[in-house]
């Protein structure tokens, strides 16, 4: 791929939310997802399995989150727990067939606020991540602040505290 002025990776909805608004600023945008936009988390977000942290030396909940993200994933007796849970409080449930499962963690950062900005050392990679389960929630603003910070090249102040910088001495 050559000749890509903006190129965003992961089409979920805080990536399709920023490739959008760059787009409308007369940017040139090329957007990669391995799959089908906003089909991963941000397609089903109902149902999770969440973490406080990951890093480099996970802590016990981080270990537990993946090791249980592992388990439910291939196991289709828990996916029926759940769904009985949720037949509980949304009785035609019942009668629906499953069409798709999936399991995934949910991206904490470390301190648990979202990171949204410019990596540092990198003048040209930005991110935005973090969200967790607020992502369906939050994305869509999340991505029009990093176009925005993107297009004009200042941050917009309310990402201060997102600035992805504040973990460059963390190992």
């Amino acid at each position: 791929m050559t000749g890509v002025e903006i190129l965003i990776i992961g089409g979920g909805i805080a990536g399709a939310s920023t490739a959008w608004h760059l787009a409308t600023r007369g940017h040139q945008v090329t957007l990669l997802e391995r799959g089908e936009i906003a089909s991963e988390a941000s397609g089903v977000n109902a149902g999770s399995i969440t973490s406080l942290g990951w890093g480099h030396d996970p802590d016990l909940q981080s270990y537990l989150t993946a090791g249980s993200a592992e388990i439910f994933k291939h196991d289709p007796a828990g996916i029926e727990v759940n769904r009985a849970h949720a037949a509980e409080v949304l009785p035609f449930l019942r009668r629906v067939p499953v069409a798709r499962t999936w399991a995934g963690l949910m991206p904490f950062s470390l301190d648990g606020k979202p990171i949204i900005g410019r990596l540092p050392g990198h003048a040209s990679a930005w991110i935005v991540s973090g969200l967790a389960s607020s992502g369906f929630g939050r994305g869509p603003m999340a991505g029009k602040l990093l176009a925005e910070y993107i297009h004009t090249g200042h941050r917009p102040h309310m990402l201060a505290d997102a600035d992805p910088a504040r973990f460059a001495s963390v190992r």
